[in-house]
C-alpha cells in the first residue's frame, strides 16, 4: 500500500542552499544517492528553520539524529547551513521574547455576566517582566547582570596567593579544593 508523504517546501531558509554534492557513479552514470541526500539535507534545514527543534525537524523529514550528526561532522557546507539556520531560529525566539516583554498580549478575563451565566467579561493586556529582565541582562550585562562577579586584588591587580602566609588548616583546605577541581596533588 503506497502512502503519500508531505513534501517539504522548496524554499531553503534565508541564506541557505541545499548542499551540492552530486557525483557520477560507475561508468559515468549519475548516482542519484547524493541528489537524494542533498534533497533530504535541504528538507531538514527547511523543517528546522520552521520548527526550531532538532527533534521536530528529524521527525518531519524522517532523518535520524545520528544521520544529522554525521552530516554535520562530515559535510562542512551542511554544518555551516545548519549553524545559520540555528541563528535564524534564535533570532525568531528573541523576536518573540521581545514581543511578549514589550508589546505584550491580550488575555481574556472571565467572570459572572449575569445571574447563573459566566463568560468573557473583557481583555487584559499582559507583559512578561521576566523576559524583559532577561533581554536586558543579555544585551547590557555590565548594567543589568548583577550576578556577574569579578575578583581582583588591590587597585584592580590580579589576585595573588602567598602560601607562606597560610595556616596548615588553610593549606589543607586549598589542597582539597585543588583535588576537587581535578588538579595535581
Amino acid at each position: 500500500m503506497a502512502t503519500s508523504k508531505k513534501k517539504p517546501a522548496n524554499n531553503p531558509p534565508t541564506g541557505h542552499s541545499a548542499p551540492s554534492n552530486a557525483r557520477a557513479g560507475a561508468g559515468g552514470v549519475p548516482n542519484p544517492l547524493p541528489e537524494i541526500t542533498a534533497a533530504r539535507k535541504h528538507a531538514f534545514l527547511v523543517a528546522f528553520s520552521e520548527r526550531g527543534s532538532i527533534r521536530a525537524a528529524c521527525a518531519a523529514t524522517e532523518v535520524g539524529r545520528t544521520t544529522l550528526y554525521d552530516w554535520r561532522r562530515n559535510d562542512a557546507e551542511f554544518a555551516a547551513a545548519f549553524e545559520s539556520a540555528r541563528e535564524d531560529v534564535v533570532d525568531k525566539l528573541e523576536e518573540e521574547a521581545f514581543r511578549r516583554a514589550v508589546e505584550g498580549w491580550d488575555e481574556p478575563q472571565f467572570g459572572r455576566i449575569e445571574k447563573d451565566l459566566d463568560g468573557e467579561i473583557g481583555m487584559v493586556r499582559k507583559f512578561s517582566d521576566h523576559l524583559l529582565a532577561k533581554l536586558l541582562e543579555g544585551n547590557r550585562p555590565e548594567k543589568f547582570n548583577k550576578r556577574r562577579l569579578e575578583h581582583t586584588g588591590k587597585d584592580g591587580e590580579p589576585l595573588t596567593l602567598d602560601p607562606s602566609k597560610l595556616s596548615d588548616e588553610q593549606l589543607h583546605a586549598l589542597a582539597e579544593l585543588v583535588r576537587g577541581l581535578g588538579g595535581a596533588e
